[in-house]
């Protein structure tokens, strides 16, 4: 962390369902990539948003990001 910066971390939880974007089908996990970004400023402090987002694997449409 770096002074004036403010790191919010995510996670999922553990029992929420994983569905294809497409179908809409609840998918299987596949793996998973950490991923950044910044949001608004909370008062003079930069922040970041942290979260591990999921890929799933459908039988109809293959791997997609959820």
């Amino acid at each position: 962390m770096v002074k004036g910066e403010i790191i919010v971390q995510m996670e999922r939880k553990a029992e929420a369902k994983l569905c294809c974007r497409t179908s809409g089908k609840e998918s299987l996990g596949y793996d998973a990539r950490r991923r950044c970004c910044c949001h608004l400023d909370t008062w003079q402090y930069k922040t970041i948003l942290e979260a591990n987002v999921p890929r799933v694997k459908c039988p109809e449409h293959g791997v997609m990001a959820w």
